[in-house]
Parts: C-alpha cells; sequence; structure tokens
C-alpha cells in the first residue's frame, strides 16, 4: 500500500489518536509510522505529538486497583521445589 506524504499527514493530522492512525495505515508496521512521523517533523512540518498523550491503557486499566490486585497474589511456587 503506497500511501503520498499528503495523505500521510492528512490521516495523522485528522486522527484523534495514534491508535486511530495506526488502523487508518495498516498494514503498515507500527515503528515505519512512527518513523515516517519523525522525519517530517525533522524536515519542518509540524505534525501533531501523540507521544504526550495518555496511551489509552490508563483510560482501560484502573492502576491502582490492579496493584492492589496483584499484591494480593501469593507467587506461584515452581513445580519440584
Amino acid at each position: 500500500m503506497k500511501i503520498t506524504p499528503r495523505e500521510f499527514i492528512e490521516i495523522w493530522q485528522r486522527a484523534a489518536t495514534k491508535s486511530d492512525v495506526l488502523v487508518a495505515l495498516a498494514p503498515m508496521a507500527e515503528d515505519a509510522i512512527s518513523q515516517r512521523a519523525a522525519r517530517y517533523r525533522a524536515l519542518g512540518i509540524p505534525l501533531k505529538d501523540f507521544r504526550s498523550q495518555n496511551h489509552g491503557y490508563k483510560r482501560i486499566l484502573n492502576v491502582a486497583e490492579l496493584s492492589e490486585f496483584a499484591a494480593t497474589l501469593e507467587p506461584i511456587e515452581e513445580a519440584g521445589k
């Protein structure tokens, strides 16, 4: 799949999250997408910076609750010990 620079920039700038970009540009690899965005920024193209966004995991996961849960679990002993 060949994406022109204009198409790439439009998809990137219109996306709400980096996940939206990944879906729109599939099957392009995430590393390739990130490198292309970095290359464009290095050339002076002012692309949106998704790195500073809340990466979704914190919206989905209750980290404090899961940390408490993990602390209550006993480690499983390795077989034979």
